[in-house]
């Protein structure tokens, strides 16, 4: 071990160029550092582009300051004490582009250290979300053994931008706005407030208005499409109100505690999460029929502006595709295909059938808020058909026992079920053909072509 750190400042020695001068800056608390090398405390000049873009500059007394107002405003959020144990060491790498905020972390007898690679220029919302998920690791971290705990996606960037939207101070300023204050030889103190407090919820609500949310699954299990693609705005603002939701919740800010510090203790966040907040959410089906209540109660509050027809139909026959991974032999590696609901209910086996089935069902009432008031009626009906298809499954299975439970339902549920579909379906079809024919652009096929 004696080796190992060992190498581990060689390397950090190595970075910093022969004859340059060099300190260590720390923060208050001591928990963070950052490596000042040949003066960097002077800041090196911000192209007025750069300022549109949201790049902010670093030195190592700002990094600092900021890391120290970024961990306080956490920690007001959640109504905990400080008590950190690892340190998070702060390098700067010339070659280092904006978008660039690199963690390493590393395991010692007495604990988790950490090492973050950023260059003296960063966009400011890379900064902010980068030292939230690097300050949520080490708290997640503090009784871990052997393997690092997993900080989901969803907390991080719920907690940025509450953090960017209701804190009392500005979390990572900049030296035109006069923000700094020099301490007499010792770095920069303390920042001055830049902005009053105010409802984090405000964006959040307008873009809602404007745009449909993720559903929890997808919060859960984050496409690449949500994390790196065209999906990544409406992962965040959807995050952001489903964090704010579980702080509502009875206990909500202790249940979150909780989950950060028994991450260790589980094998993966899902299970820390069920564990915590298990008074209210049992099973995966609890989180999303909560998530589509919570975006219906933001109806009262917000005006919600629906979806064209185009788009309310290329939304539900989204929805209506139902995914499965298939293997048609034992060893073969199981693809992802798409199922019809009318496929659903005639081939698959009854348990199957039940989770599917209420995902899709809460999925539907969040695709009911924001349609086209001609599609909505269309979105209710097939909640309609889905809810009686449940309900008559609980009713026959009342009247057969246990031991005798069939796996399919009997052929006439699943026919009258099926027919019900199919004329839901021309409906839908009838619809986006009269959008055509008015001159409108469609896109209810194009998940048929993929």
């Amino acid at each position: 071990m004696r080796y190992l750190i060992l190498v581990v400042w060689f390397l950090a020695e190595a970075a910093i160029p022969a004859g340059a001068e060099s300190r260590v800056v720390r923060s208050r608390s001591g928990q963070f550092q950052a490596y000042d090398v040949g003066g960097m405390q002077v800041p090196p000049l911000l192209l007025e582009e750069e300022k549109q873009e949201g790049i902010i500059v670093l030195t190592p007394d700002l990094v600092v300051v900021s890391t120290e107002r970024i961990k306080e405003g956490i920690l007001q959020q959640l109504g905990a004490y400080d008590r950190w144990r690892g340190k998070i060491r702060f390098l700067f790498d010339s070659r280092s582009g904006p978008d660039r905020f690199s963690v390493v972390s590393h395991r010692y007898t007495n604990g988790w250290s950490y090492e973050v690679t950023i260059g003296r220029k960063i966009r400011r919302r890379v900064w902010q979300r980068g030292c939230v998920a690097v300050i949520l690791l080490e708290m997640s971290n503090r009784l871990a053994g052997q393997r690092s705990t997993e900080v989901p996606y969803w907390l991080i960037d719920g907690m940025a931008m509450e953090l960017d939207r209701s804190a009392v101070i500005n979390p990572s300023p900049d030296y035109s706005r006069g923000h700094l204050i020099d301490s007499g030889g010792e770095g920069f103190s303390r920042v001055i407030p830049s902005h009053r407090h105010q409802d984090a919820l405000i964006a959040t609500r307008a873009w809602l208005a404007e745009n449909v949310p993720v559903d929890a699954g997808e919060l859960f299990l984050p496409s690449e499409r949500s994390l790196n693609g065209e999906g990544a705005e409406e992962f965040v603002y959807s995050a952001h109100f489903f964090y704010q939701r579980l702080l509502t919740l009875p206990a909500g800010k202790e249940s979150l505690i909780q989950f950060l510090s028994s991450l260790s203790n589980h094998l993966n966040w899902q299970q820390a999460f069920f564990a915590s907040f298990r008074l209210h959410f049992k099973r995966m089906l609890d989180v999303e029929k909560w998530w589509s209540v919570s975006l219906s109660d933001l109806t009262h509050q917000t005006a919600i502006n629906s979806w064209s027809v185009e788009q309310s139909l290329a939304s539900l026959e989204r929805t209506l595709l139902l995914p499965a991974l298939v293997g048609n032999r034992r060893n073969e590696l199981a693809r992802k295909s798409f199922f019809s609901l009318q496929q659903v209910v005639a081939r698959w086996e009854r348990l199957d059938q039940e989770t599917v089935l209420q995902m899709l069902l809460n999925r539907l009432r969040i695709v009911g808020i924001y349609a086209h008031a001609d599609v909505a009626v269309l979105v209710r009906e097939y909640q309609d058909c889905l809810e009686d298809y449940l309900e008559l499954r609980r009713q026959e299975l009342l009247g057969v026992e246990r031991r005798l439970a069939i796996r399919q339902l009997p052929a006439v549920t699943i026919r009258d079920t099926n027919d019900r579909l199919d004329r839901l379906d021309l409906l839908r079809r009838q619809l986006a053909d009269s959008v055509l024919a008015s001159g409108g652009t469609a896109q209810t096929s194009a998940l048929r072509q993929e």
